[in-house]
């Protein structure tokens, strides 16, 4: 017992100092970050739900280590491809508008296909003779049985908003929830708890979940998770 300690004792030393050399060696090689051989892909970032239509944001993706600003960020919007997306039935191409106050400023917006629930949709991509394609179902929707603000004291200007549902433990599900305040934010944005896989609630029918604000990045940094009172809050609880 005693020779395996002491051998173990030995590899745990030996691995912490080709740590440390590691570690130096890493620092100075930061400098080389700057001509990292990169090439741009093209990042899609879509959506159809359920009673709206299809919108599709194109940018090429950038190198991690470039200092980003406004004018580069412009540089990178894709407006000159061909978007289109099927429901099985009807094809339907997408335009390209304005989004005035939001970065990126375009985006590539359905007009005729309508998202429902259970229907399959296929997006394809045509641009400098690449075809993008992906497909996606929309699936049936799982409405909030109650929402509520509770303040935590009640002397207090905040709180947190407070949702209840009925969840089918037979069908696997998974939930996101979004909150957007009406007036203050442009876009909903998702609760801290990220997606949901519903066997994580173990069995359960009835699930009650405290609704964290996810984090709001523009135009104005805010990082805070409670809500404030007297504030009207959108809530979409997706499925």
């Amino acid at each position: 017992m005693c020779c395996k300690n002491k051998k173990y004792i030995k590899f745990l030393i030996i691995n912490c100092q080709l740590l440390i050399i590691n570690c130096f060696f890493s620092c100075q090689q930061d400098n080389d970050l700057g001509y990292v051989d990169y090439e741009p892909l093209v990042s899609v970032d879509g959506k159809i739900e359920s009673g709206g239509y299809a919108f599709v944001l194109l940018t090429w993706t950038s190198s991690f280590n470039h200092e980003l600003d406004t004018l580069y960020l412009l540089e990178h919007v894709i407006k000159s491809a061909k978007v289109s997306v099927s429901d099985g039935q009807q094809t339907e191409v997408l335009t390209l508008g304005r989004r005035p106050g939001f970065i990126p400023p375009y985006a590539y917006y359905g007009s005729q296909i309508k998202g429902i629930p259970g229907e399959k949709y296929t997006l394809k991509i045509e641009y400098q003779k690449r075809i993008i394609s992906a497909v996606t179902t929309i699936p049936e929707p799982v409405s909030l049985d109650a929402f509520w603000f509770e303040k935590e004291v009640p002397e207090d200007t905040t709180g947190y908003v407070h949702i209840r549902f009925t969840d089918q433990p037979e069908k696997q599900t998974y939930y996101q929830v979004a909150t957007m305040v009406s007036g203050k934010e442009k876009v909903f944005m998702p609760c801290l708890f990220g997606n949901m896989d519903n066997r994580q609630f173990e069995g359960k029918t009835d699930v009650s979940l405290q609704l964290n604000k996810g984090p709001v990045l523009y135009p104005e940094t805010s990082f805070e998770t409670y809500f404030i009172a007297g504030d009207e809050i959108q809530i979409q609880f997706r499925t």
